[in-house]
């Protein structure tokens, strides 16, 4: 069996011929002396230099951003981003009834401040049953910011944008249901 390699960054004259033999059924097969190649007969200078010459690959660029961003941070920063990763534990700070109080007035005072410049924001706002107006839909936005409210606002006008223009304004009375969906979209759904 011959197996012909060409590194990307190498030409014709580099091909690394690598040739072996091998049958399953015998064992303690030796290779003939000439098929094995020696490390003389690959001309290391022009493999080198191919690599040196050669185009860089972008997943390596962005492996080394990611390299010196994640050097730059403190040991404890490291180590709890190494620990969510890996699902140790969680940068989520712990909740309590007073964080979800707090959180919950400064993102009303965000929506506040957003609500002049969303129109579906402020219809929601102005249905009295509206589910948008419920501290735990609310607080579903502020988990997934990190209880950041400003970014948390942002998300949850965006969300009802988004809703709004797929199901109408059934979405600012009610949560989406599956009844809501179209055949299509329910096929998907099931199929995943």
């Amino acid at each position: 069996c011959v197996v012909r390699t060409s590194p990307p960054h190498c030409d014709n004259s580099t091909t690394l011929d690598i040739m072996f033999r091998f049958n399953p059924h015998q064992q303690n097969v030796k290779k003939p002396p000439s098929v094995e190649p020696s490390f003389h007969d690959v001309n290391t200078e022009k493999i080198a230099a191919a690599m040196l010459t050669a185009e860089p690959d972008p997943s390596d660029a962005v492996d080394a951003i990611l390299s010196r961003e994640l050097e730059q941070l403190s040991f404890q920063d490291f180590q709890a981003i190494h620990e969510e990763v890996h699902g140790v534990r969680t940068l989520a700070p712990e909740e309590n009834p007073a964080l979800w109080r707090a959180s919950l007035e400064c993102l009303a005072k965000e929506l506040a401040i957003l609500r002049p410049r969303h129109t579906v924001y402020d219809q929601a706002c102005r249905i009295s049953n509206s589910y948008v107006n419920e501290s735990g839909f609310r607080l579903r936005f502020l988990r997934a910011e990190s209880f950041d409210a400003k970014k948390a606002a942002a998300r949850l006008v965006a969300f009802l944008e988004l809703a709004y223009e797929f199901y109408g304004p059934v979405v600012l009375q009610r949560p989406i249901q599956f009844s809501d969906l179209t055949k299509q979209e329910a096929d998907m759904l099931r199929d995943g």
